[in-house]
């Protein structure tokens, strides 16, 4: 009688293993599927900084190209950023901006196009997320 609780025993010892085998691979699982989401939700929101930074990019180069009130009747020649530049702006912390801008003179059609295209970029620890955004313009008829 005494080898059959033994037979018992080591069975419900291997039962007993596979069972802490299972439910740590199924924790480990759990773990990983957790930490993913959450560098998702870490990408999602510096996407959107660094679509801010580019937009506050933009609007920096529209402003400085074609002011606001002004009477001159002949925009500014559009410039391009050799640097990228930061924001201290709360909430766009560890972002920056690049603009470039082209314009080409079109002097019979009495015409003068503007490609403005701005990169915003956040860094996140070791991650850079980065958007970038384009607008044309046109002045002259």
């Amino acid at each position: 009688m005494c080898p059959d609780k033994h037979k018992q025993g080591g069975s419900m010892l291997m039962m007993a293993m596979f069972i802490l085998v299972v439910l740590a691979g199924l924790g480990f699982a759990l773990s990983r599927v957790l930490s993913t989401s959450s560098d998702t939700i870490v990408t999602e929101v510096y996407g959107v900084r660094a679509l801010q930074s580019a937009k506050s990019g933009l609007e920096s180069q529209l402003v400085a190209v074609f002011p606001l009130g002004s009477s001159v009747s002949e925009p500014a020649a559009c410039q391009t950023d050799a640097l990228f530049q930061t924001l201290s702006v709360p909430g766009l912390e560890n972002c920056a901006y690049l603009r470039r801008c082209q314009q080409e003179d079109y002097a019979t059609a009495g015409i003068r196009l503007y490609q403005f295209s701005v990169t915003g970029a956040c860094q996140a620890g070791d991650a850079v997320i980065s958007r970038t955004l384009s607008v044309d313009a046109r002045e002259g008829l």
